[in-house]
């Protein structure tokens, strides 16, 4: 199903529970990851719960979790960031500013226990978790160039402790980066260009970096520069979306590696008196 709204949680759909959705409320911090929505919220006695509401099984499964004796839910705030098979994995943030970080937690959701992980290197204030994969961590890192200091880039590095190998390809100001299969698949599309769809993977095993491009001839030109195709990226899959010459939209699924199109449709527009306008997608 496609949805035109601008919604940044599945939870807000009406099929949620209703408790599900109070408990999503306030100082709640929250992953999506194939079509699942986590919640987790930090109690005074230091323990944690953890809601999460599978929007194909329409399932929501909540847990009481007994955290390390060191997690301090007043003086920190504990965000998952992402899922690999039965691990969740949650880092943890400063309330007031981003402190130097050597750890993680995860929590084993099958026997619904929390562990402390140290990471392979040590993250400063300005690096940020992306992706934690069999013991690779991907992340960023944001700097001032000394030709241009007024303006923040952005570094994408991967290490295993030992050696740490900068991701340039993957880099751009028009790049969108997202996690595909549980860590293991990173993707970065090009949301900017108006004549093709391009992404780029890096597969976090084989450290293979393969460019994809798909030319759109039917693809309608905006002079005003508007009008750039829509994506999401969810259960292994790309989602695309862009604007025919009238106001009908083509939508075509691509599996990321090997860029084969596993479906393809039109969304069109049988009122002529109406403007279709096609401002988001979202899987269900």
């Amino acid at each position: 199903y496609l949805n035109n709204m601008y919604l940044d949680r599945v939870y807000i759909n009406d099929e949620a529970p209703r408790s599900f959705k109070q408990f999503m409320q306030e100082e709640t911090y929250t992953l999506m990851q194939d079509s699942v929505t986590y919640g987790l919220k930090g109690r005074e006695d230091g323990s944690w719960e953890l809601q999460y509401w599978d929007l194909k099984t329409k399932k929501l499964t909540t847990k009481q979790l007994s955290t390390p004796s060191e997690v301090n839910n007043k003086k920190y705030a504990y965000s998952p960031f992402q899922r690999t098979e039965d691990l969740l994995y949650v880092e943890r943030y400063s309330m007031d500013e981003q402190t130097i970080r050597s750890f993680i937690y995860v929590i084993d959701l099958k026997n619904n226990r929390v562990r402390k992980q140290q990471l392979p290197i040590k993250l400063k204030k300005n690096e940020y978790i992306e992706s934690f994969y069999k013991g690779q961590l991907f992340f960023s890192q944001t700097y001032f160039p000394k030709n241009n200091p007024d303006t923040e880039q952005q570094r994408l590095l991967m290490t295993d402790g030992k050696k740490t190998k900068r991701l340039k390809q993957l880099e751009g100001e028009d790049f969108n980066t997202r996690i595909l299969n549980e860590g293991k698949l990173i993707v970065t599309i090009n949301e900017n260009d108006e004549t093709q769809l391009s992404w780029n993977t890096f597969d976090m095993e084989s450290e293979k970096y393969t460019v994809h491009q798909v030319p759109l001839p039917d693809r309608k030109k905006f002079p005003d520069g508007g009008g750039f195709p829509v994506s999401i990226l969810e259960n292994g899959r790309i989602y695309f979306s862009y604007q025919l010459k009238n106001d009908d939209y083509r939508v075509l699924v691509f599996n990321p590696t090997s860029a084969n199109i596993e479906y393809e449709g039109n969304i069109t527009n049988k009122n002529p008196k109406i403007k279709l306008s096609l401002s988001d997608m979202r899987l269900k």
